[in-house]
């Protein structure tokens, strides 16, 4: 006859950031590697893509360099703007069109004055894009699989006579 236990077995408890450690770096197992330097010159990792991760790091290298983001902001004077003369021949007025001119002109200077803002404030902060995390496999296949249904809602959607 035999001897039957009734002692629980004691589970291990993952704490939050032991779950979403990656547990295999290249093909030994990491137990506390933690990268230090440049997270985007980092190391690919197995949960990255990596032809996608490789582009993103040189498209946020690019947009970083573009917009002066790895200096920081030496000096919070704004550049001096311009006077303006508009022109004099105020019978030049077309109605709707000068109206949706105007309009589109009103909405676009202020998506170029937000973004203005935004990389001002990310030079005082000394922030910097990085792409990089688009690379994740993860989110791929679910971009992946939000495309694939999409397409195939448009081919099979039911059409309305």
């Amino acid at each position: 006859m035999k001897q039957i236990s009734f002692t629980p077995e004691v589970k291990h408890v993952q704490s939050r950031d032991e779950i979403f450690k990656p547990r295999r770096v290249f093909n030994h197992a990491s137990h506390n590697v933690k990268y230090k330097g440049d997270w985007m010159k980092r190391p690919i990792s197995d949960d990255e893509v990596a032809w996608l991760a490789k582009f993103l790091v040189w498209l946020s290298s690019w947009l970083n360099e573009n917009l002066g983001l790895y200096q920081a902001e030496r000096s919070n004077v704004d550049p001096k703007l311009s006077y303006v003369e508009p022109p004099s021949d105020a019978g030049n007025v077309c109605g709707s069109t000068e109206i949706m001119k105007m309009t589109l002109c009103a909405v676009c200077s202020w998506f170029l004055m937000s973004g203005a803002m935004v990389v001002r404030l990310m030079r005082k902060h000394g922030a910097r894009v990085n792409l990089r995390m688009l690379a994740s496999k993860k989110i791929v296949m679910v971009l992946l699989a939000c495309s694939v249904f999409r397409i195939l809602k448009r081919v099979f959607g039911t059409s309305q006579v």
